[in-house]
């Protein structure tokens, strides 16, 4: 027990009496605000044993008692940090209370901010359509060791997010987070559905097996034809989830919602304070570029489209997402590491390389399927095929996507 806590006196964060947050039932955490911290907290978020002057069994003299392990709220860019004494586990838990409802503290921001590289998964898949999850494990193995790889993006595009029932999407986060514990710096899970409801479930499912962030593409066969009608669509999948950090995903190619992101960004905190970023997976760098240059300090702007990695880096992405890093990661990385120096020699090599092979691959008719089983030839993890309205890449091209990789010198 912490020294602050009193048996006495303890609230779960769903007795405090905010309707709001009590309206969130699907917050749940094993720890509990202590009795005297919760005067850390507005008047209308105290429980009322805490209100100077209520007389209550625990507290008959209605005396306001001050909390022994004294916290400091230090007001910074990415938000308030609180730096308390050992013993005392509140401070976690009142972020975590405020954050979601307040726009004067905003979201604990982790530690390792998102940036870099993220792969975008593949689904493994059994020759019956059925998911495999007894990869996984290799998988985040090879991501990590050989391609240098400590981010992932689940149950996106390129995993068929899509195609999957709610139950396989759930039992795939589960397995991703428990096998990239302590492997992994970053599990994004993609909760992105027609329906808005399942959005919800699968953002609150996420939130509960610890994602490092939910990410969510605008719907796409009902489409919103306004940013207003957007962002509304993103605020209600977001509420679901008030403590974990929240993501667009931008792909007009597949949902055909083409509104400007830049206008999308504009404000958006005040209505989704999880709001940390997004996955911009377009070749519109005039759009992409003004998101940049107005929001880079506010938020992770992570680029999509893997042959214009390069360009997107000199416009000042924070990061990138794409799928081709599952097995082109560590030149990928190297590419990053060239530009970083100023080199943009060696980094325009490197992207030529990408270029020409995914070049290569599009004349061969490049999608989800061809990109997984490059995947298995690479790796030598076997994914199985996608799964309908997919059609499994065939001997012929099998072949081809070989011959390519070792004339690159992708796989020797």
């Amino acid at each position: 027990m912490s020294r602050c806590a009193q048996p006495s006196g303890r609230y779960s964060p769903t007795q405090l009496r905010f309707p709001r947050f009590r309206q969130n039932q699907n917050y749940k955490t094993q720890s509990t605000l202590c009795w005297p911290c919760t005067h850390l907290l507005p008047p209308s978020l105290r429980p009322p044993c805490s209100i100077s002057g209520h007389r209550t069994r625990e507290n008959p003299k209605g005396q306001r008692r001050k909390c022994r392990m004294k916290l400091k709220m230090k007001m910074q860019k990415i938000g308030a940090r609180i730096g308390p004494k050992k013993g005392c586990d509140c401070p976690k838990l009142l972020l975590a209370v405020l954050s979601p409802l307040s726009h004067n503290v905003k979201m604990a921001i982790p530690m390792n901010k998102l940036c870099g590289l993220v792969a975008a998964t593949f689904t493994p898949m059994t020759q019956e359509n059925e998911i495999n999850i007894s990869v996984i494990g290799q998988y985040v193995d090879y991501l990590v060791k050989v391609q240098g790889i400590k981010n992932i993006f689940v149950n996106g595009t390129t995993a068929e997010g899509i195609s999957l029932t709610v139950e396989e999407r759930k039992l795939l986060a589960e397995e991703w987070i428990k096998q990239g514990k302590d492997k992994l710096n970053h599990v994004i899970i993609h909760v992105g559905s027609l329906s808005i409801e399942e959005s919800k479930q699968l953002a609150i499912h996420a939130a509960k097996c610890n994602a490092s962030g939910i990410a969510v593409i605008s719907p796409f066969f009902f489409k919103p034809q306004s940013i207003e009608a957007l962002t509304e669509c993103l605020q209600e999948v977001a509420s679901a989830a008030p403590s974990i950090p929240f993501y667009y995903y931008h792909i007009p190619e597949f949902t055909g919602v083409s509104l400007n992101v830049v206008e999308l960004l504009d404000g958006i905190e005040k209505r989704i304070p999880t709001f940390q970023g997004v996955k911009f997976t377009s070749s519109d760098l005039l759009d992409f570029g003004q998101c940049v240059h107005k929001f880079k300090d506010r938020f992770t702007l992570l680029y999509g489209k893997d042959e214009l990695l390069l360009s997107a880096i000199v416009l000042g992405a924070s990061g990138a997402v794409g799928s081709t890093y599952n097995y082109m990661g560590s030149l990928c990385n190297k590419m990053l590491t060239y530009a970083e120096r100023g080199d943009y020699d060696s980094a325009r090599e490197h992207q030529a390389v990408i270029q020409e092979f995914i070049g290569s691959m599009s004349r061969l008719g490049f999608g989800v399927a061809e990109n997984k089983a490059t995947m298995t030839l690479v790796s030598g993890i076997p994914l199985g095929p996608p799964r309908l309205p997919l059609l499994k890449c065939n001997e012929e091209k099998q072949a081809k996507i070989l011959a390519t990789l070792k004339t690159l010198r992708i796989l020797t």
